[in-house]
């Protein structure tokens, strides 16, 4: 990405500062779509962490459980858990769907104001910019935006795997409550 904003520098300094000042638009809507994802993906990954905690709890607790016939109590809390990790997901994986037609648009109309730009340049004064220039030009700037987009791509998961690693440390720094005594009673 940075030796193809070099190249575009020196093919147009003017055309590439152009590009600077438009895409923060297009990064700002993906930013707010990101922002929107992270939250309710962080708190997807913690309700599911608690659920199969519960799972675990209620297969080592089975006995008890049943010996306190209280299958049905379980079961609802289970069922109302299932149904808001349901929610969560649904809602991510719709703006996870979302993203991707949103981001290509802006891609698309971030290359069609370029498009005008440098046609524009072209129209005014051919010193500035040749059309075959302009087309090499096109070339390296739609070469950034897939990388780009990977780059973004890769923070999201990123901040995903964030959310699960911070269920699994909050597990692992949990301090035992079951204290060893000073002077055991040894039992035959």
């Amino acid at each position: 990405i940075f030796f193809s904003f070099l190249v575009m520098l020196v093919i147009s300094w003017q055309l590439t500062v152009f590009v600077l000042l438009v895409s923060p638009v297009a990064l700002i809507v993906m930013g707010r779509i990101s922002k929107k994802l992270k939250k309710p993906s962080r708190e997807g990954q913690n309700q599911l962490g608690e659920l199969f905690s519960q799972i675990e709890e209620t297969l080592t607790g089975l006995r008890v459980i049943m010996a306190f016939n209280a299958e049905e109590k379980i079961k609802k809390r289970f069922s109302k858990q299932n149904e808001n990790i349901r929610r969560t997901f649904s809602k991510v994986g719709r703006r996870q769907v979302l993203a991707h037609p949103v981001s290509e648009f802006l891609s698309t109309v971030i290359v069609a104001i370029v498009i005008w730009f440098g046609g524009s340049l072209i129209l005014k004064n051919e010193s500035v910019i040749s059309a075959s220039t302009f087309i090499y030009y096109l070339l390296i700037f739609a070469n950034i935006i897939s990388p780009a987009k990977s780059l973004s791509q890769a923070w999201y998961t990123i901040e995903k795997g964030m959310a699960s690693m911070e269920r699994i440390d909050k597990i692992l720094k949990t301090e035992s409550t079951i204290k060893e005594p000073e002077k055991p009673v040894h039992i035959s």
